[in-house]
């Protein structure tokens, strides 16, 4: 018969002579009061899901050291000539519509160059990565220390005057995608503003005001580029990919932990009673 136990009914404190052999550090969840605990934990979970987008300025930045082919690394922020060599040695962004991936300037209007295309030659870039890896992780609630995820490069993306992307959503890319990642590089305009939806709100995030800057969203949230008033927006795009692909995150950390103490003060309180019950018979 299976065993069944009943988290309605807390075990009641008894004498202090009496003590199951426990860890000296979780001495004191014999005193804890669980169904009030487990009350306050349950009514927290909702404010510690974290957040499903963000924006953030790029404290160190450092300069990536991009080279295309044989030339570079590009300037920053662009001049005119590495501006013109994106532009001639990329092609147009295209969109995923059903099952097909089409080019419609009237949707979306940008260059790109895949992953593929460029090289990184800055070793200190990956620093910069990993940094803000950290940063998304603390935000969405997960362990900084062991995210469960990491970025992938995978376009860059060149915004000129009038350039834009309607409302969408990213597809998965690559197996375990949940999210991206862009990091907008030192590059003066004005405009593409970058607008997100998810569940009924809606948020505008700005980054033309920035010198440099990340955004980062989860795959389900609607996100348009408004269109380049001047200048341009220059931008590499990332996937947030977890790295155990048939996983998912380890999401609530904060409440997983304050669940474990919960579970463990009511074993040792029920070892306790039972302990108690013994020297009574």
């Amino acid at each position: 018969m299976p065993q069944t136990f009943d988290l309605g009914s807390e075990p009641e404190p008894g004498p202090t002579s009496i003590r199951p052999d426990i860890p000296a550090n979780d001495a004191e969840l014999l005193g804890c009061k669980v169904r009030e605990r487990l009350d306050q934990a349950l009514s927290n979970i909702v404010e510690e899901q974290g957040e499903v987008l963000g924006i953030a300025s790029i404290p160190e930045f450092c300069d990536p050291l991009i080279h295309i082919g044989g030339y570079g690394p590009i300037s920053l922020p662009l001049t005119e000539e590495d501006t013109q060599y994106i532009i001639h040695s990329g092609h147009q962004a295209p969109f995923g519509k059903g099952s097909e991936t089409i080019i419609d300037r009237s949707v979306r209007q940008s260059w790109e160059l895949d992953a593929r295309e460029l090289e990184i030659n800055n070793p200190s870039w990956q620093k910069s990565l990993d940094a803000i890896a950290k940063n998304i992780a603390e935000k969405i609630s997960v362990d900084p220390a062991q995210p469960g995820f990491h970025v992938e490069l995978y376009k860059m993306l060149l915004y000129e005057k009038g350039a834009m992307f309607k409302p969408h959503r990213d597809t998965e890319k690559v197996p375990g995608m949940f999210g991206t990642l862009v990091v907008c590089l030192p590059c003066p305009h004005t405009g593409g503003d970058v607008r997100l939806q998810h569940h009924g709100r809606s948020t505008v995030l700005q980054t033309s005001s920035r010198v440099s800057s990340i955004l980062w969203w989860y795959s389900d949230v609607h996100h348009e580029v408004l269109p380049i008033e001047s200048g341009y927006r220059w931008v590499l795009t990332y996937n947030l990919v977890r790295d155990c692909s048939s996983g998912s995150l380890p999401i609530l950390t904060l409440v997983t932990t304050e669940f474990e103490q919960i579970l463990r003060a009511w074993k040792y309180q029920l070892q306790r009673n039972a302990a108690e019950s013994k020297v009574l018979v």
